[in-house]
């Protein structure tokens, strides 16, 4: 008798890669925007803590302040 072997097909890994792939194109778009967005808020977050600084020569230590 001949022992099968228990190992994945060609055409599984090929599907797994084709899936994995479309995933791929339809998340990283998004990922991309989201990045860009968040170094924008960093930018301006920045940005406004220097104006601070300069104008009260401190950082705000609570919101509002």
């Amino acid at each position: 008798m001949k022992k099968k072997k228990k190992a994945f097909t060609l055409i599984e890994i090929l599907i797994v890669l084709v899936v994995i792939g479309a995933l791929m194109m339809v998340l990283l778009p998004g990922m991309i925007t989201r990045a860009k967005d968040a170094n924008e808020n960093k930018t301006t977050i920045s940005s406004e803590l220097d104006k601070s600084y300069k104008e009260i020569g401190t950082f705000p230590l609570k919101k509002g302040e």
